[in-house]
């Protein structure tokens, strides 16, 4: 049932729960006094966009050790891995839904986690054919074979285009 009466939720200090009840909590016009509470999410696995945002609702730390699996766009999850508002990750499997992306942003990523990347949904792949080059060499990252490729560098040692071809 819907209320007039706000709910004052300024003594809270930990707010538990799974990341979509904890954003609709902080999205709520009925809630105040909510911000810099200790998030704890229960979810084993979150879209990055939603704990992005999630992110920008407290000054608190988020406690995220529950989580295994992380979606979303490559920028968004190097977002929130470098948040100094969010612990407990670095070893979470990793579904990128990008079509097109850079292959520096994919190398940052995966400096963040220990855990497998799958970069199926890349369609178009682009950057220096070092970046590109290490891209494919990554253990932790699958997923990378039948994508156009884009490279930027204007001149280019044969060697590094070879290994390119023998990566792919």
């Amino acid at each position: 049932s819907s209320t007039s009466i706000k709910i004052n939720a300024s003594a809270v200090t930990y707010l538990i729960g799974t990341a979509p009840s904890i954003a609709i909590a902080y999205a709520s016009s009925g809630i105040s006094g909510l911000g810099n509470e200790t998030v704890i999410i229960s979810d084993r696995s979150i879209e990055a966009i939603l704990f992005k945002s999630l992110d920008e609702y407290t000054t608190g730390i988020i406690d995220a050790t529950s989580v295994i699996s992380l979606t979303g766009s490559c920028s968004d999850l190097n977002t929130i891995y470098n948040s100094s508002g969010i612990i407990g990750l670095g070893n979470e499997e990793i579904i990128i839904s990008d079509a097109i992306i850079a292959a520096s942003l994919l190398n940052t990523l995966d400096e963040n986690t220990t855990g497998n990347i799958d970069a199926s949904a890349i369609k178009t792949f682009s950057g220096n054919i070092s970046d590109i080059n290490n891209a494919y060499a990554s253990s932790d990252i699958s997923g990378l074979s039948n994508e156009e490729i884009i490279i930027s560098d204007t001149m280019i040692a044969a060697s590094l285009l070879n290994t390119l071809d023998e990566n792919i």
